[in-house]
């Protein structure tokens, strides 16, 4: 447990990357004993944490929680992301098809804190905003993020290495789900895409499921 107020976290930093099976157990543990820990030690920086995409046993999503999104402009941020460690740079080597975005949070419903939940749904979208509205059942946490371009662009030693993409614009549909068996329910996934479908955003794209598959908070 951590005594940090995660309900504060404004900003979201979110990393998507295929690593092919050869290289999936390296990059498990780089992760999580180097890489996540460090960053989660980074001041402003809250709970880390790493998803694996239902649909596709090669994608993973990694994000952090943070204060706010100028956590991710701050100068102790950029000097680790100019400063990558032998493993980092080795472990860089082996992320396909990256892409890497800043988020600001615009709303919330549910609860107030994010948290390491069993299943995450996620979907971008190029523009709109949505009143609040009854989450459906398993779903916890609703969060409505924009894009921070800044934040996302940034140029580093790390992202020389990587190549990750950035987008330009838009936001982030985020669903934090508590109930793992929406993995096994076809019917009910279906629902929750037809639930964010009548929200008022442009461009919504369908839906993403991962399963949680590592999490580390601030101590």
């Amino acid at each position: 447990m951590t005594s940090t107020d995660l309900s504060q976290a404004k900003g979201l930093m979110v990393f998507l990357a295929n690593f092919e099976p050869e290289h999936q157990q390296g990059y498990r543990q780089w992760h999580n004993a180097e890489h996540i820990p460090e960053r989660v030690g980074i001041p402003g920086f809250l709970l880390g944490r790493r998803y694996l995409q239902t649909d596709d046993p090669t994608r993973f999503l990694m994000c952090y929680d943070t204060l706010g999104e100028q956590v991710l402009l701050s100068d102790a941020y950029l000097h680790a992301l100019n400063n990558p460690t032998p493993w980092t740079r080795r472990a860089l080597t082996w992320f396909c098809n990256p892409d890497r975005n800043v988020y600001t949070l615009r709303a919330s419903w549910g609860a107030a804190a994010p948290s390491a939940a069993p299943v995450l749904a996620v979907a971008r979208f190029d523009a709109g905003a949505v009143a609040a509205a009854a989450l459906p059942e398993g779903v916890s946490r609703c969060g409505l993020y924009g894009l921070d371009s800044a934040g996302s662009s940034l140029r580093t030693q790390e992202a020389g290495i990587h190549g990750a993409r950035s987008a330009q614009d838009g936001g982030l549909l985020w669903l934090e789900c508590s109930d793992v068996h929406l993995l096994d329910q076809p019917d009910r996934r279906q629902a929750l895409q037809a639930w964010a479908a009548s929200w008022s955003l442009q461009g919504l794209q369908p839906l993403q499921f991962f399963c949680i598959d590592f999490a580390y908070a601030a101590r």
